[in-house]
């Protein structure tokens, strides 16, 4: 008798501790979802429009629609996300996929909502093919594919009941907790695939050709007249730096050197003899050809050959 009364009394702490225990973790686990929940909160560079933390693996998603931007929650760890580089979206019931979406596809899979519709019996016997299945649902996992080498998948752990061995059966009291973890795992699996369809969409889209050509683009464009040439570059440059110089500048603006002004050579002038008609120079007095004294005076004007022939004879 005393034996039996020692047995029920061991079970009883045993029980007890156990409880204690549970609540003890599951009030952390809590506290620790709460804590990166503020973390995503404080970030100046993410504005969550909403985001869902599980208590159970600490693995969440938060997203900024603003900014098409997602950011996967792991404990202590965040990794930002594009929403181009989300790829798929499904929801596991006990590691077996019930529905999912993927990038270039459509939706694929059984209803979650439908099956939780009917109640946890019907969701259980949905999955395992027999309304009389003695086993319940133990685990509902969201999971999320991104484009990511070395972490292509996250996944977050609506409920976790897997140390219990026939997991949550109909009418137990855990079933409201199975039908708020379908319900959040079919939110979230809804608005990631809202996004991957608007991805795809982005990546159907053809790039905006270039504009077709119109009359308007082959007219005549008037061309500004080109300037007229600089007065200064017309007068000349300057002897020591060769910058130009102005017309009436004194001193090189450049160096300061003094500016020296050539005049031009008087053009030469010629005369013919009244006799002969020869053409000769201003300084001659007397013709070579006929002898005749020539008076001093400008010649009539001549041609070219006559020109360069008095240049020979001198």
């Amino acid at each position: 008798m005393e034996t039996l009364k020692f047995f029920f009394f061991t079970v009883i702490i045993i029980l007890a501790g156990a409880a204690i225990y549970g609540w003890h973790l599951g009030g952390k686990n809590k506290q620790q979802a709460a804590e990166s929940e503020n973390r995503i909160r404080r970030r100046r560079d993410f504005r969550a429009n909403d985001m869902v933390i599980s208590p159970q693996n600490q693995a969440g998603i938060a997203v900024d629609t603003s900014q098409r931007k997602a950011v996967l929650i792991t404990g202590h760890s965040d990794r930002d996300v594009p929403f181009s580089n989300i790829l798929g979206s499904e929801i596991l019931i006990d590691n077996a996929t019930v529905t999912s979406t993927n990038r270039g596809s459509q939706l694929t899979g059984a209803a979650v909502g439908g099956l939780l519709a009917g109640g946890v019996g019907a969701m259980i016997g949905g999955l395992s093919g027999s309304t009389t299945s003695r086993t319940g649902v133990r685990k509902v996992t969201l999971r999320i594919a991104v484009d990511d080498f070395h972490r292509p998948y996250h996944d977050i752990d609506l409920l976790d009941w897997s140390h219990s061995d026939k997991g949550i059966l109909p009418g137990s009291t855990m079933e409201g907790a199975l039908k708020e973890a379908v319900q959040q795992a079919e939110l979230w699996h809804g608005r990631i695939s809202s996004i991957i369809r608007e991805n795809d969409a982005i990546a159907a889209t053809p790039p905006a050709q270039d504009a077709v050509p119109t009359f308007a683009t082959f007219e005549k464009v008037p061309q500004a007249e080109p300037p007229a040439p600089s007065a200064i570059a017309a007068v000349g440059t300057c002897s020591s730096c060769g910058k130009p110089v102005g017309d009436a500048a004194k001193f090189c603006s450049s160096c300061g050197t003094a500016v020296e002004r050539k005049e031009p050579a008087p053009s030469p002038t010629f005369q013919a003899c009244r006799k002969c008609t020869k053409l000769l120079s201003a300084d001659v007095e007397r013709c070579p050809r006929c002898g005749t004294t020539v008076p001093v005076g400008p010649a009539p004007e001549g041609d070219r050959m006559a020109e360069a022939e008095v240049s020979q004879q001198s």
